[in-house]
């Protein structure tokens, strides 16, 4: 019975490392991470890149949207990126305060 089990398990890591390589390229086995360090309390990360002042009003729908989907024909993975820097799922979710560096980030990717 131990023995079933045993091959059953092999059986199913070597198709997750057959899927696994075809998605990435080989996987080698690694070790475990260490864990980051734990900010120290008067340190907070910031929740959102700064962004520079120009004093216009930026909209989402009108504004920040059309150029994010544009992105997301040509690159999801670098918008999912620019939406984790923002530590947002979907630009939907960004802060009108992040509105002007979140545009400033999908321009750079895009060019």
């Amino acid at each position: 019975m131990l023995e079933e089990a045993i091959k059953e398990n092999t059986s199913v890591l070597r198709e997750l490392l057959a899927k696994l390589s075809h998605v990435g390229g080989a996987v080698a086995p690694q070790a475990p991470k260490a864990a980051p360090p734990a900010p120290k309390a008067e340190e907070k990360p910031a929740a959102t890149p700064p962004a520079p002042a120009t004093g216009k009003t930026l909209n989402y729908d009108t504004d920040i949207k059309p150029v994010a989907l544009a992105l997301a024909k040509k690159n999801r993975p670098a918008l999912t990126a620019i939406w984790a820097e923002f530590k947002v799922k979907v630009g939907s979710e960004l802060k009108p305060e992040q509105f002007e560096a979140a545009l400033a980030a999908i321009n750079k990717a895009s060019a």
